[in-house]
């Protein structure tokens, strides 16, 4: 179960996915116009599920490239 076990010292996809929607909920309270994330493959999948623009299960087939971008504007 990928998305509930822990990895050896570390989270599951699931707490992840928490620390992420967190960090972005956090960020959506800035007053700030332009805000730039550098992170790796897991945590740009797991904004790409808080944005919507992916399903929780399409997790695996939308790995970024490496040094890709992942653009999220947010409309008022």
């Amino acid at each position: 179960d990928y998305m509930n076990v822990k990895a050896t010292n570390g989270e599951s996809f699931a707490d992840q996915y928490r620390r992420v929607a967190a960090f972005l909920d956090e960020i959506k309270q800035k007053e700030a116009e332009n805000i730039v994330v550098f992170a790796h493959g897991g945590v740009l999948i797991c904004a790409q599920i808080y944005a919507k623009l992916i399903h929780q299960e399409e997790a695996f087939q939308a790995v970024p490239a490496y040094g890709g971008v992942f653009l999220y504007q947010e409309c008022p």
